[in-house]
């Protein structure tokens, strides 16, 4: 996460770009300008407030967050669908050996937790008892 707060506005616009599968054509059009921003791109100067506001309001799913300050998900939505998406077809055997990690973790912690239990009951028996 770091990596994106060291990154320009124009440089995360960028890769917002790549990241939806748009140029940034597609998106100026969406918003209503045109070379606006990429000249901005090009030109390493400052997209203007207006066209943030444009950006941000025609592409909901684009954190505002991530944008302005390279802080948390570029993307977010209901689901987390787009996150999950691209970390899936960068790298499937990764997710699916992270899916079965998880798994293990999750049976462990509940053998864990049952194994307690029994002591914790045995315990008080055996107090009980005396």
């Amino acid at each position: 996460m770091y990596f994106y707060k060291i990154m320009s506005l124009n440089k995360r616009l960028k890769l917002f770009a790549e990241q939806s599968n748009q140029s940034i054509l597609s998106i100026e059009k969406a918003i209503g300008t045109r070379s606006t921003i990429q000249n901005a791109i090009d030109n390493n100067t400052n997209v203007g407030v207006k066209w943030i506001t444009k950006i941000l309001e025609t592409y909901p799913e684009l954190s505002a967050e991530w944008l302005m300050r390279g802080n948390g998900s570029m993307a977010y939505d209901k689901h987390g669908v787009l996150q999950c998406v691209e970390a899936i077809k960068e790298n499937p055997q990764h997710f699916l050996d992270n899916l079965a990690f998880q798994e293990a973790v999750k049976n462990i912690k509940e053998n864990k937790v049952i194994e307690d239990l029994k002591q914790r009951m045995k315990s008080i028996e055996d107090k009980i008892k005396d």
